[in-house]
């Protein structure tokens, strides 16, 4: 079998930049336990009365840069984008992320530079 960083055994495993936009997704709903697990999402929400989770669509699989404080810039590939209303009004965009090295994230959505394409920070 070839290797494509996406295979079951390791689903956090690393991702071949070959073949990125092969990299599981979850797009058009909100994610499951099972979409966790089988490494098409990053998280997963157990709702409670009067909290909602809407998906945000930004055509998944995307590559973008993680910008953190004191960590610097890390290319990843964003698997999931989630709006979440804890219930209280407050509304959150939560993304799921894979480094290219494997590996999961969470971070939040403005914390993300949308990229159209891998450019120079994805090589080697």
């Amino acid at each position: 079998m070839e290797e494509t960083g996406t295979e079951r055994e390791d689903v956090w495993g690393p991702i071949a930049m070959t073949n990125w936009r092969a990299t599981p997704c979850i797009q058009g709903r909100a994610a499951t336990e099972d979409d966790a697990n089988a490494g098409r999402a990053v998280f997963f929400l157990s709702l409670s009365e009067g909290q909602e989770s809407r998906p945000v669509d930004l055509d998944l699989p995307r590559c973008a840069i993680l910008h953190e404080k004191g960590d610097g810039d890390l290319p990843v590939i964003v698997i999931q984008v989630e709006e979440g209303n804890n219930g209280a009004g407050a509304v959150e965009l939560i993304a799921g992320y894979r480094p290219l090295t494997g590996g999961s994230g969470l971070c939040m959505l403005y914390q993300l530079e949308f990229l159209s394409g891998p450019d120079h920070r994805f090589a080697g």
